[in-house]
C-alpha cells in the first residue's frame, strides 16, 4: 500500500500519520486490523480522533472559554447545590477551587446514568 493511501475507514489516515510521527519504531498493523479498530471506535470515535488531531492545530484563544463565563463551584458548596447547577448549566466538567478561580483544588466530573438517576464524583489534583 502506498503511503499516501486512505486505509479502512474515513479519519484513520490521520491517525496513522499522527502514529507514526510520534513512534518511528512502531510496526505499522496490517489493513484489516486497522479497519477493525475504525469498526471498533464507531462514528463517534472516529469524530473524537479527528477533533483531538485538530485540537493540535488549534490556538488556545480558539478553545478558551473566557474567565467571565467559566461555570464553577467553591469547594465548601453543598452537594445538593452543585447537581442543580450541574442541571441548570448542562456542564459535565466543572472546576472546584478554594477562595477564587486562581485557586482551583480540583475538577468535578459528573456522568448522568439514566437507569440510577445522576451520580457525580470528584478528583483532586
Amino acid at each position: 500500500m502506498a503511503e499516501g493511501e486512505r486505509v479502512g475507514r474515513p479519519g484513520v489516515q490521520p491517525l496513522l500519520a499522527w502514529l507514526r510521527a510520534r513512534f518511528p519504531r512502531l510496526v505499522p498493523p496490517a489493513e484489516p486490523e486497522w479497519q477493525e479498530l475504525g469498526a471498533r471506535l464507531g462514528e463517534e470515535g472516529r469524530a473524537m480522533v479527528r477533533n483531538l488531531l485538530r485540537l493540535r492545530e488549534a490556538v488556545a484563544r480558539e478553545v478558551m472559554v473566557p474567565r467571565s463565563e467559566v461555570v464553577a463551584v467553591e469547594a465548601e458548596v453543598p452537594l445538593a447545590e452543585v447537581a442543580d447547577l450541574i442541571v441548570e448549566t448542562g456542564h459535565s466538567r466543572l472546576p472546584v477551587y478554594r477562595t477564587d478561580l486562581d485557586h482551583v483544588v480540583g475538577i468535578l466530573y459528573a456522568k448522568a446514568d439514566r437507569s440510577c438517576g445522576s451520580r457525580t464524583s470528584s478528583r483532586n489534583r
